[in-house]
């Protein structure tokens, strides 16, 4: 099981409501019917105050309910309490700025999370109670494709960890920089991809599709049809490569609860890459009970249902009768 970290001592305790273990929080979070948007962004970095206010007032005009946030470059675990009452959990080294990790909340979010754990410099895993079902946001960035198999396998290895330590019934959404292109051949990976990726897959996106696979995932960003320019996450400094490397990767069964994933290019924060947003609307499916019995119509009275079954012996005991 992978042990939950305490915030940094530096930001101090965090919000009673970011520890609640309340099963029915007051908010409309997670609810039928009610459009959640999930956002997923390479920021390159955060170290600056201006560039925090500037993603928040990003978050806001997106009307985002969760921004997972990668390469923030933030030291030490933490939460903190952000302008417009926003809220962000973040993940980073002891000291070295670089690499990081955050989740930004917006406050009907904040009232709906019940347990976040700060993984690594690479992972952070935050959890939400809503009326009617349970969400996992884990927040990742995955090392380049240029990386090195050793630093490859420990990420994998780690969210693996992490994978298996999530109840099995939550709404489950891995999201962020993976650094993989997936490709455009759905035939690879049917079980997995869908017919909208772009490109040629790389050695990162065999890491990505195989840990899909293994947990019974799918890349949402394959699965819808949009314009190119609305599918790739990542630009060029010449602007000439544009490639699809920033994922979401639900679980199969709430397959149906995501509605839309895409590129939005018109968020900007001096970062190359795009804000990628999920939209998510719970579909809850009724479970039947089979050893349910059918009772007769309650309008039949005693009389009528007597009458019919006398009736309908009579006619079988008739037909036997009449078989030669």
């Amino acid at each position: 099981m992978i042990p939950t970290m305490q915030p940094a001592d530096d930001y101090g305790p965090p919000p009673d409501s970011l520890t609640t273990n309340s099963d029915r929080p007051r908010t409309r979070f997670l609810k039928t019917n009610c459009e959640i948007k999930l956002g997923f962004w390479n920021i390159r970095t955060m170290v600056q105050l201006s560039k925090t206010e500037q993603v928040v007032n990003e978050m806001d005009n997106y009307g985002l309910d969760i921004l997972a946030l990668s390469e923030v470059r933030w030291t030490g675990a933490g939460s903190q309490t952000l302008k417009k009452g926003s809220t962000i959990l973040h993940s980073g080294t002891e000291k070295k700025k670089e690499a990081g990790v955050a989740i930004m909340l917006s406050k009907s979010a904040s009232r709906a999370l019940t347990k976040w754990t700060p993984i690594n410099e690479r992972i952070i895993v935050a959890r939400f109670t809503g009326r009617q079902a349970k969400l996992t946001v884990v927040a990742c960035y995955a090392p380049t494709n240029e990386a090195d198999d050793t630093t490859k396998d420990n990420f994998y290895n780690t969210l693996q960890a992490v994978a298996k330590d999530i109840p099995s019934h939550d709404l489950v959404c891995f999201v962020g920089d993976f650094n993989a292109k997936v490709g455009s051949d759905k035939s690879y990976c049917p079980e997995v991809l869908g017919s909208q990726g772009l490109g040629e897959i790389n050695e990162n996106g065999i890491l990505l599709v195989d840990f899909a696979l293994t947990n019974d995932l799918i890349i949402g960003g394959t699965q819808f049809q949009h314009k190119t320019i609305h599918k790739y996450s990542w630009n060029s400094p010449d602007g000439r490569t544009h490639i699809q490397i920033d994922h979401i990767l639900i679980n199969k069964e709430w397959k149906s609860s995501l509605q839309d994933v895409r590129a939005y290019r018109g968020a900007d924060v001096a970062s190359d890459h795009a804000l990628m947003i999920a939209k998510l609307s719970l579909k809850l499916k009724a479970k039947k009970n089979p050893k349910q019995k059918r009772n007769l119509p309650t309008t039949l009275k005693s009389s009528q249902t007597q009458q019919f079954v006398i009736g309908s012996t009579y006619s079988l005991q008739t037909g036997l009768r009449a078989w030669p």
